[in-house]
């Protein structure tokens, strides 16, 4: 089973970046406003987590960990329950406020390689690449890279808590074509809602019922 960076889980998602490739350049100041996501050692959120065709309903919780330094890389820990060999990733918001993957690691290995999943600043149409970083059940980590692309800068995503304005985040592999994944992402909670498709059908469903980002 792969642990899939989303956060995006997570993500997200940071002070080291490199560099990413934008398809469109636009002045800072033409840009939509928006707020880092909430993202400080214990904030949480639980989702109701659904499955493919039988729609099968269990919950899913993220948390934000500590604040560490892993081979000189600084950022959040986020980690998962039953998580093997300890698997924990790293991110953070960066100084313009983009939510970012740094890496991670676990008892067996560790890959470092920042770089941008949500833009806090963006148009609709505006499309990067960022480094999405995957462990298997050995402890072992791989990356690969995948599009991003924001679809929409003001969706409205009703949940069991209320209605959410969000952007919205289409992730993509160019090489593979049937699979996509939808993230709405509001910058006062983060991310409500997630919603992963292989050709063309819902398999798999993210939607916030519960958050705690107070001090």
């Amino acid at each position: 089973m792969n642990y899939i960076l989303n956060l995006r889980l997570i993500t997200i998602f940071m002070s080291l970046l490199i560099f990413v490739s934008c398809h469109k350049h636009k002045n800072k100041l033409e840009m939509v406003n928006g707020t880092p996501i909430p993202w400080k050692t214990g904030y949480s959120w639980t989702y109701e987590r659904r499955y493919d065709e039988s729609m099968k309903v269990d919950t899913f919780v993220k948390q934000v960990g500590d604040y560490v330094n892993k081979n000189g890389y600084y950022g959040y820990s986020v980690t998962f329950k039953d998580a093997p060999y300890h698997t924990t990733f790293i991110t953070d918001n960066d100084s313009d406020g983009n939510f970012v993957s740094i890496g991670a690691y676990s008892d067996k290995d560790s890959i470092f390689a920042p770089s941008i999943l949500y833009k806090r600043n963006t148009f609709k149409g505006d499309s990067w690449y960022y480094n999405n970083i995957y462990g298997n059940i050995n402890g072992i980590f791989a990356k690969r890279s995948l599009k991003v692309t924001c679809i929409n800068t003001n969706s409205t995503i009703i949940t069991p808590l209320g209605k959410f304005k969000c952007k919205t985040y289409q992730t993509t592999n160019d090489s593979y074509k049937l699979y996509f994944v939808n993230d709405y992402v509001s910058d006062s909670v983060g991310l409500v809602k997630s919603e992963e498709y292989f050709n063309n059908k819902l398999t798999l469903q993210l939607v916030l019922v519960k958050y705690n980002i107070k001090n």
